[in-house]
């Protein structure tokens, strides 16, 4: 008998005015941070050395699922990549929040995944703009799909 292979279908987030994707998978977009408030948030996490020119803060949730998008804007797209890096590096084999960090390469582009406080998380650089996404593990991999496109 012939097997059939499946391909999966990649839906592509829609976004608001902000740029902002309206859905994380089937959770919807509850809050958002843009700018400044969402950039102090991201420094304060990372410290000093995180330069980003802009960026937001996105949360989803159906009440029960959740997760959240951080975008960041770097000022080109060999500084967006080297903050994924870096990232990544500083996590590295003995973090005490993610652990599992693993190197993806989708469409000839690196997604680093690890897990850490109950959810997975995916990081990684498109042209100038620095991804990641922390959602229920339920949720990663549609969360991922419908992201890919929308943020550009």
């Amino acid at each position: 008998p012939d097997a059939t292979i499946v391909m999966p279908t990649i839906v592509t987030a829609e976004v608001n005015k902000d740029g902002i994707p309206t859905k994380i998978s089937s959770l919807p977009l509850t809050q958002s941070q843009l700018g400044k408030d969402a950039l102090s948030e991201l420094a304060a996490m990372h410290g000093a050395g995180f330069d980003l020119v802009n960026g937001y803060r996105a949360d989803y949730s159906d009440g029960t699922n959740k997760a959240t998008l951080w975008v960041g804007q770097a000022k080109d797209a060999a500084s967006a990549q080297k903050l994924a890096d870096d990232m990544a590096s500083k996590i590295g084999t003995n973090n005490p929040m993610f652990s599992d960090l693993k190197s993806l390469d989708i469409s000839n582009q690196t997604i680093y995944e690890v897990t850490g406080q109950g959810q997975l998380h995916f990081f990684y650089a498109v042209n100038d703009k620095l991804v990641w996404l922390a959602t229920d593990p339920d949720y990663a991999a549609d969360g991922l799909h419908s992201i890919w496109g929308a943020i550009k």
